[in-house]
């Protein structure tokens, strides 16, 4: 009994000392530390350039916070440093970087074309045709053309063709299966319903979230759509 008496008050001093004690802060959870990619992106671009003025803002975000992927993220920060993405599937000729090939992402406005890669070559006509049936002629391509595909699946294939200046360009691709469609759209929403990212960050991880698809042509449209954002 006496042995008992002499502990408790020991107990009591103990439990009194951790009550005043704060308790620690819950460390934050991260999916890595993306700055030193970006140190070094600012230190090959220079302070002048947008990139190097969009790092910070990328660094301090935190990927997993949407469920991305940091390697997909690294690989779209060196794609955007190398300047040398890789590009898609090679049909008759060499696919321009950012057209579509393989199996393409649908967004709210159809499937987006982006004409950055090839549109030096002064574009004099656009023909998409959808299992060898005309959807569509323009000899007024522009920067981006957005197709509605909401009465087609992933059976149907698309052919497209681009007469320039230079050749004739051609290539063809299939929509993505609606698991993986559905699947890229709800990260896709995350993103953009995060008010807390940037404008280039949102892109990045956009391109990310192809990357992680194997949505290559759509990761590589939107390298071209980030390598607009960020023309001196």
């Amino acid at each position: 009994m006496l042995r008992l008496v002499a502990v408790l008050p020991l107990m009591m001093v103990s439990a009194l000392a951790s009550a005043q004690t704060p308790a620690a802060a819950p460390a934050k959870v991260t999916c890595g530390v993306i700055k030193p990619v970006l140190a070094d992106a600012q230190a090959k671009l220079g302070g002048a350039q947008k990139l190097s003025q969009a790092a910070p803002k990328l660094a301090d975000a935190n990927p997993c916070d949407l469920g991305l992927r940091l390697p997909s993220i690294k690989t779209i920060i060196g794609m955007i440093l190398k300047g040398k993405p890789e590009g898609g599937r090679h049909l008759e000729t060499q696919t321009p970087f950012g057209m579509p090939s393989d199996k393409m992402f649908a967004g709210e406005t159809g499937v987006v074309i982006d004409f950055g890669g090839v549109a030096p070559e002064q574009i004099q006509l656009f023909r998409l045709n959808v299992d060898g049936s005309p959807l569509l002629v323009t000899k007024n391509a522009g920067v981006r053309i957005d197709v509605p595909v909401m009465n087609f699946n992933e059976k149907n294939v698309f052919q497209w063709s681009i007469t320039t200046s230079k050749a004739e360009l051609r290539g063809e691709f299939t929509l993505v299966e609606p698991a993986k469609q559905a699947e890229v759209q709800a990260q896709l929403a995350r993103i953009e319903a995060d008010d807390s990212l940037d404008d280039v960050t949102k892109m990045v991880y956009t391109a990310a979230v192809f990357n992680t698809a194997h949505l290559n042509a759509d990761r590589d449209r939107m390298l071209l759509v980030i390598s607009r954002q960020l023309r001196p």
